[in-house]
């Protein structure tokens, strides 16, 4: 055995611990250069007493894993047990040393065996059953490669808090962080990583929105679990499986959330969108009273919900269902009772359609058309005023300008002929609307006119005779009426 590699050997395994063991116990003083060699030779195993001050720290591992990502940990095979240890470039107490290995083999999910004696490895090491492994797990064979591996991974108590504070995964639970240090990856099955990616607002396809399954975790860690900030049933991960929500277009609407597995009535949106109400109505169906979530990870659990949501009851209108809209509303008007040739406000708010005699338009407020759809068509779902705005255009309604004086709503109008592809039928409509003679007899005056235009746009004329009629009950003196 060259004195190059004693050196090298006893350097490594340094200590100034003044008990250790050769063939007996030996007390008063640290193991000397002839000690290390007689244990490389197989003459003498040497084992040292924890004690004092250390050059390194070693410990049995109970439960082992590799690890795939570079760790400061050296594992060592003693007899086909596994050790593990770390290696300083200074000395340090020996409880210190033993406290900063048991911190790193926490992060690997390692749980080790406190010793008070320290078996060296390579006693007789041209024969032997004690050796370090290399970062894939074998075994080196040259005894040079061995201690200049152990010198490459001598480390201090400054860079072992750097690296740990540069771990990724550091404010994730434990079992997620410690499977990627081990594994080096996650499966496509490891449910917890989507979970923590959800609470971190990262983008996916999940359908639903799910909690931590710590159940038969592989390398949990409770303690360490509560420090993280995506723990658990914290302000980032709820407790609670959010499955299929639901809406049911009954009147009035409610919906359904399936969490955890049981159904959660909500009366209202406003008991999805506030948490307080939400967690009421957990607390009424499921016996739980659910963590407050941070507010933006709520907002995507509802998002997410939303966006898979089902809707029972209800057909949502399209471009493609405006004609037949357009047919049964132009049938109802014709039974001249959802129209009058009065105008009132009152029947205007409650779903009735005021012609106007002036220029043969019909007026109305998209409040009126959502009431009237409401009460004619109970499979038909409006999300909105947007909603109402859209098929009001493509009914062919246009917009006037100014409100109505003492009416908090819109109003638009439609010229009447446009209901009535038919202009004989349309006549015959206009004059049947009414039982009034005046009205009538202005009317009929009107139909009299041969006028041949069809254009959608209103002309000057029109607008002209629309703001002196509407003057009655409009105020306009802020500009013109009409888009």
């Amino acid at each position: 055995m060259t004195y190059s590699i004693v050196d090298s050997f006893s350097q490594l395994f340094r200590t100034t611990s003044d008990e250790y063991y050769t063939t007996e116990k030996i007390n008063g003083h640290i193991p000397s250069a002839s000690d290390y060699s007689a244990h490389l030779m197989g003459q003498t195993s040497l084992e040292i007493v924890a004690k004092n001050r250390m050059g390194f720290v070693m410990a049995e591992a109970k439960i082992y894993n590799r690890q795939s990502t570079r760790s400061p940990l050296v594992t060592m095979n003693y007899a086909d047990k596994k050790f593990v240890a770390l290696f300083f470039r200074e000395t340090l107490p020996a409880d210190d040393a033993y406290a900063l290995l048991a911190n790193v083999c926490k992060y690997y999910g390692i749980v080790i065996e406190k010793r008070n004696v320290y078996v060296l490895p390579y006693y007789n090491a041209l024969d032997d059953g004690n050796y370090v492994l290399n970062e894939d797990g074998e075994k080196f064979y040259y005894m040079d490669d061995a201690l200049d591996y152990l010198k490459s991974k001598q480390t201090s108590v400054e860079e072992l808090s750097l690296w740990e504070k540069n771990l990724p995964f550091n404010d994730a639970p434990p079992c997620v962080q410690t499977t990627y240090l081990v594994e080096g990856k996650f499966s496509e099955d490891f449910e917890n990583i989507k979970v923590y990616n959800d609470a971190m607002g990262v983008e996916s396809d999940n359908e639903f929105t799910e909690p931590y399954k710590c159940e038969n975790c592989q390398f949990c860690n409770k303690e360490v679990c509560k420090t993280r900030k995506y723990k658990p049933n914290g302000k980032y991960v709820s407790r609670l499986h959010f499955g299929q929500l639901t809406q049911y277009l009954d009147k009035p609407t409610y919906y359904k959330w399936d969490i955890n597995g049981k159904s959660v009535r909500l009366d209202s949106e406003m008991e999805i969108m506030k948490q307080d109400r939400f967690n009421a109505m957990c607390f009424r169906y499921l016996s739980i009273l659910p963590n407050r979530l941070n507010d933006d990870v709520w907002t995507n659990i509802v998002n997410r919900a939303l966006k898979h949501i089902k809707v029972i009851g209800g057909e949502k209108i399209t471009r493609n269902s405006v004609d037949t809209l357009r047919e049964i509303l132009t049938k109802d008007m014709a039974d001249h009772t959802l129209v009058s040739p009065y105008f009132e406000y009152e029947r205007l708010m409650q779903g009735y359609i005021y012609l106007n005699p002036a220029n043969l338009t019909f007026n109305l407020s998209p409040e009126s058309l959502a009431i009237y759809i409401s009460g004619r068509f109970s499979k038909i779902r409006l999300d909105g005023l947007q909603d109402i705005i859209l098929l009001l255009k493509h009914l062919g309604f246009k917009r006037l300008r100014k409100q109505l004086d003492y009416i908090n709503c819109s109003v638009w109008y439609l010229r009447s002929e446009f209901m009535f592809p038919d202009k004989e039928d349309w006549k015959q409509y206009l004059l049947n609307i009414t039982k009034d003679t005046m009205w009538q007899e202005n009317l009929e005056a009107m139909l009299i006119e041969d006028n041949e235009d069809t254009n959608d746009e209103i002309s000057p004329e029109d607008i002209e005779e629309i703001e002196n009629d509407a003057s009655i009950y409009l105020d306009t003196s802020k500009g013109d009426l009409y888009d």
